[in-house]
């Protein structure tokens, strides 16, 4: 498990928590928890933080997130972020049970980025 505190000017501003196996679905890494606090959402913070993440962690990613429309925004996030940082063709975006819970799942692979 890899830690990541993330700051702006240095204050604290949000987390990552990135997992490897054995506590991965397939993948290299996962993202386990991913939070930007409210005042740093809208300003790339969040994009700038997945992105360094992503660099430091070259390989198959995997992230999941809720299916259910109260989390349009975080769905919309990982798309757009993804997007910009891997092409959008070998982006798989999929629906699944995980944890006995619907995700929508986001595979990749950084080092190709």
């Amino acid at each position: 498990m890899f830690p990541y505190l993330i700051r702006v000017d240095g204050i604290p501003a949000g987390f990552a928590l990135v997992a490897t196996p054995p506590y991965t679905y397939g993948s290299e890494f996962y993202m386990n928890e991913f939070f930007v606090m409210k005042p740093f959402r809208g300003i790339h913070v969040a994009e700038n933080a997945a992105s360094q993440v992503f660099d430091k962690h070259a390989g198959s990613w995997e992230i999941q997130t809720n299916v259910t429309d109260r989390n349009k925004r975080a769905q919309a996030f990982w798309r757009k972020m993804l997007n910009n940082k891997v092409s959008n063709s070998r982006v798989q975006e999929f629906v699944a049970m995980r944890d006995d819970n619907e995700k929508l799942i986001f595979q990749f692979d950084s080092s190709m980025a």
